[in-house]
């Protein structure tokens, strides 16, 4: 009796500590699980963190991209604007290049065509009205001088000869008077129409007369005309207020077949 005792409690033992053994190795299993668990959780925050850089440095890797595209098409335009200033440089530059050649070629020929304008203006003195003949003469041999001085540019001596040329077409614009002497030494007061007519009138107004080209004298002029021509001297000196003048012109003779 005390052997069958003995005996089941031999098994309750042996079941208590087989019981204990399977809860410990059941709660061995727990662990590991809520461990593999926790482990699972580390890893999958750790690929998210790393998806999380790698898509961070995509973004990033993308906006560099951008950004350097932008300075390439940046570059590009500056490129094309340079190529726009070269060309134009260029083009600029060949002007200016045939510019400078033209005012080569126009220095080279610069002095033999002073001597010619200063002829030509001499000729004009010559066949031009006959008035204030001693300044105009001496101008124009002082023009000569300088086309001679060592001193004088042919640019310096061209823009003389042209601002006096200039001088002798405003010339041909404006009525002038005067007061001066005929060759008989008489006193009279003379009028210039332009280029077109010479006049002349005594203070008495009891003579006047207009320069005749053909005979290069003077022509007398009637009672009438010589009224008219007081009136312009009038108007010139402005003690009359301009208005129409009404002048005898010069006759001039028929150019013979040929002339030009």
């Amino acid at each position: 009796m005390q052997a069958i005792v003995r005996i089941s409690i031999a098994i309750v033992l042996l079941a208590s500590s087989l019981q204990a053994k399977v809860i410990a190795a059941d709660a061995a299993t727990l662990d590991d699980a809520i461990s593999l668990q926790k482990d699972t959780q580390q890893r999958s925050a750790h690929s998210q963190q790393a998806i999380n850089r790698l898509d961070d440095d995509t973004r990033r890797m993308l906006a560099e991209y951008q950004s350097l595209q932008d300075a390439i098409d940046t570059l590009h335009q500056e490129n094309r604007h340079l190529d726009n200033q070269r060309r134009k440089i260029a083009q600029k530059r060949a002007s200016l290049e045939a510019d400078i050649q033209k005012t080569t070629q126009l220095l080279a020929t610069l002095p033999s065509l002073n001597q010619q304008i200063h002829e030509i203006y001499g000729h004009f003195i010559a066949l031009d009205l006959p008035y204030q003949g001693n300044r105009r003469e001496q101008e124009h041999r002082f023009l000569g001088e300088l086309l001679n001085d060592a001193d004088q540019t042919p640019v310096e001596n061209y823009l003389a000869l042209v601002r006096q040329l200039r001088e002798t077409a405003e010339q041909g614009l404006h009525i002038q008077h005067w007061t001066g002497k005929l060759s008989d030494k008489r006193q009279v007061t003379f009028f210039r129409l332009g280029h077109i007519a010479l006049y002349y009138l005594t203070p008495d107004g009891e003579e006047g007369g207009i320069w005749d080209r053909t005979t290069e004298t003077w022509s007398t002029l009637p009672m009438e005309d010589r009224h008219k021509l007081s009136r312009a001297i009038r108007v010139a000196a402005k003690h009359e207020p301009e208005g129409w003048l009404v002048l005898p012109l010069p006759t001039h003779r028929s150019l013979p077949e040929g002339d030009a």
